[in-house]
């Protein structure tokens, strides 16, 4: 997710929502991406593999 938020984060405006499909990790990978981004996260289910998740990532900025 650190590496995700900085490549998208170009594209993010104060109205952007991004959906992204990320594994079993993604709890750690989040809790990583919070050191230096702010944002809003919700998770969703994947249909495809019980242990993925489906982010919907909003209000995504760098922390000052």
């Amino acid at each position: 997710m650190p590496r995700l938020a900085s490549w998208v984060a170009p594209y993010f405006g104060p109205a952007t929502v991004g959906l992204f499909l990320k594994g079993r990790e993604v709890a750690a990978e989040l809790d990583e991406a919070k050191r230096d981004w702010d944002f809003e996260a919700v998770l969703f289910p994947s249909v495809t593999d019980a242990d993925a998740r489906i982010v919907k990532l909003s209000g995504l900025r760098a922390k000052a």
